[in-house]
């Protein structure tokens, strides 16, 4: 997603941040666009500084179950735009998310799904909305910043436990 919306806006500057390369980078990255950066493997430290100089974070994860990163950055009060899949619409619903997009099999890789180019055209007009929209901007940070209270260290333990009691009050039945 991220490189074609780099093409789309070459007056913005990209960033994206992976664990490793991915290993079907190649199917959706054939050139790079000079505004688009790569990091691989950036330390948690580094991270949250890095994720603090960012205007929006594009997800363009076709499944998520944890979204972690999106929480990091909506407690970063950086704004999201991302599919309404999974773990996201739980983790981020005061956000942009985006339903109904489709995804296809690659042309040089089948077992590989990308996105449809419909679903990129979703995705560059979201971002071009948010660009233009100062006060929908300013309100998408205050619900970022909101929200990601819900995933408070304290508000996590409380539902890990209750869980784990839950769990073992089931095996006594």
């Amino acid at each position: 997603m991220i490189p074609f919306l780099a093409k789309r806006f070459p007056d913005i500057q990209f960033i994206m941040v992976q664990g490793n390369r991915p290993q079907y980078q190649h199917l959706w990255l054939e050139e790079s666009p000079k505004n688009l950066k790569m990091y691989y493997q950036v330390p948690h430290h580094e991270l949250a500084e890095l994720m603090r100089s960012w205007h929006v974070l594009i997800c363009g994860s076709k499944w998520e179950t944890g979204a972690t990163y999106v929480k990091e950055a909506m407690a970063s009060g950086v704004p999201v735009i991302a599919p309404k899949v999974a773990a996201l619409s739980e983790v981020a619903s005061s956000q942009i998310l985006l339903e109904d997009l489709k995804w296809e099999k690659s042309t040089k890789e089948p077992k590989v799904l990308m996105w449809s180019e419909e679903s990129k055209e979703r995705f560059g007009l979201a971002l071009d909305e948010l660009l233009r929209d100062r006060r929908g901007y300013k309100k998408l940070v205050s619900n970022s910043l909101e929200e990601s209270k819900k995933s408070s260290p304290e508000n996590i333990a409380k539902l890990w436990f209750d869980f784990m009691y839950k769990c073992r009050d089931l095996k006594d039945v």
